[in-house]
This record gives structure tokens, sequence and C-alpha cells, in this order.
């Protein structure tokens, strides 16, 4: 996880937030990457409810 320098969240569901910050601090640990978080209206498959896309590098 220490590669990981920025993360893009896609939820369709505002009322999830809570919850997945949850369940991301658990995997993260203590890492603090770049974040951006945004609510789409849909993903595309329907039923989809979130999307992660990680950049990471090594130096």
């Amino acid at each position: 996880m220490a590669d990981i320098v920025k993360v893009t969240h896609y939820l369709t569901r505002e009322s999830d937030i809570a919850e997945y910050v949850k369940v991301l601090s658990h995997y993260l640990g203590g890492a603090r990457p770049a974040s951006m978080l945004m609510i789409i209206p849909a993903l595309v498959k329907p039923g989809f409810l979130l999307e992660i896309e990680v950049i990471a590098a090594q130096y």
C-alpha cells in the first residue's frame, strides 16, 4: 500500500460514504494517498455501486 500515490473513488450513493470510508481505512491502514471521491449517477453496469481507480509508483 505504500506505493499508492492517488486514489479516485466513484460511488453511486452518497449514503454509502461513511461505511465506505471505514472499509477503505481498514485496507489502506496508515497510508494517506492523494484522493478524490465523486458521487455519480451510475456506473457502466446497472447494480455496480462503486469503482476505484488506483495509481501506484515506485521511486
